[in-house]
């Protein structure tokens, strides 16, 4: 069996949510897809989104058309604020073997 190498980034985001971090969401998608070389796995932590920003943002975000699995972040007490969220890009070569694998399902990181 050949195996291939795969190329992960991995970028603390510190929130995408509304407001001055909306350019910031921009700049995100920007950097992802400019990384050379491309990578095959895009790691993005402490996103700071619910459950449906994950969603809007998950429609916009990916890499090369692979999969994408967002996971909401965790609504801090009583407060209009999120912490944490997890983002997981998938570029398409590898994603039938991550779906396949049947441990990380499509929409879930």
């Amino acid at each position: 069996m050949i195996t291939k190498p795969v190329s992960i980034a991995t970028l603390n985001v510190r929130g995408l949510g509304k407001g001055p971090e909306k350019q910031k969401q921009r700049s995100i998608k920007c950097w992802i897809q400019n990384l050379e070389p491309p990578p095959h796995v895009v790691l993005l932590e402490e996103h700071h989104l619910n459950g449906d920003d994950c969603v809007k943002y998950g429609q916009v975000v990916e890499l090369r058309n692979g999969m994408g699995m967002w996971n909401s972040a965790a609504q801090l007490g009583n407060s209009q604020r999120w912490n944490a969220g997890t983002t997981i890009l998938v570029a398409p070569r590898l994603s039938p073997k991550v779906e396949d694998h049947g441990i990380i399902m499509q929409g879930c990181a």
